[in-house]
């Protein structure tokens, strides 16, 4: 897509086709033959495995309302819909793309989009409705050690940062750390929104004296 400026694109991203099977017929080699994949496909359905947890570890509490939208949208019509009361369900669905929506009640709705071209499987963790709000992120410190980092800044210009080496801030605690050489997710808890601006990002952690002195 052209934008005005020094004859630049702006790139769309990945447009996947949806066919009846779900299987793609690009050959660019033989047309013909990828005509006839085309007015050959055949209708095919996919199972799809929906698995639902709370993300704290804790029991879940069935049952978990499910509802499955055809598209990625929830303007989609509703294909499926339920409640979940033993952590997992699985619903025999045409292939395509669909939003899965789970939550109501105890907890916090979770959405995730699927593109169905094969049986899938899928899991969503969910909060707690009540609990205080938690920021998550996914790390693989492996061979790099990254940090979470919430930084609050008050209209008076007095900034906090909240991470693994200052633990808290104002209502913010820094909960949960991944080490050098292991994978996990870390989480930093607000339990209560301050008049301030806040901003959460990810750094590279410093590098450490073997000893003190």
């Amino acid at each position: 897509m052209q934008y005005p400026g020094i004859g630049n694109d702006i790139s769309l991203g990945d447009i996947k086709l949806v066919t009846l099977s779900g299987k793609g017929c690009k050959d660019r080699n033989d047309l013909v033959k990828e005509a006839k994949c085309f007015k050959d496909q055949l209708k095919t359905n996919y199972n799809l495995k929906v698995n639902v947890k709370a993300r704290d570890g804790s029991p879940l509490e069935a049952p978990v309302k499910i509802t499955i939208f055809k598209t990625h949208s929830k303007n989609g019509d509703e294909v499926a819909s339920g409640d979940i009361t033993n952590g997992a369900m699985t619903k025999n669905l045409p292939a395509g793309y669909y939003l899965v929506s789970v939550g109501e009640g105890k907890y916090k709705k979770k959405n995730k989009r699927v593109y169905l071209d094969s049986d899938q499987e899928v899991t969503l963790e969910l909060e707690d409705i009540g609990d205080a709000f938690k920021i998550y992120a996914q790390f693989d410190n492996t061979n790099a050690d990254y940090d979470l980092n919430l930084k609050m800044k008050t209209p008076s210009g007095e900034e906090c940062i909240v991470n693994h080496l200052n633990r808290k801030c104002p209502y913010a605690e820094f909960k949960q750390d991944v080490a050098l050489g292991e994978k996990g997710s870390e989480m930093i808890q607000i339990d209560k929104f301050v008049k301030a601006q806040y901003m959460v990002y990810v750094s590279k952690a410093p590098l450490y004296a073997g000893t003190c002195s």
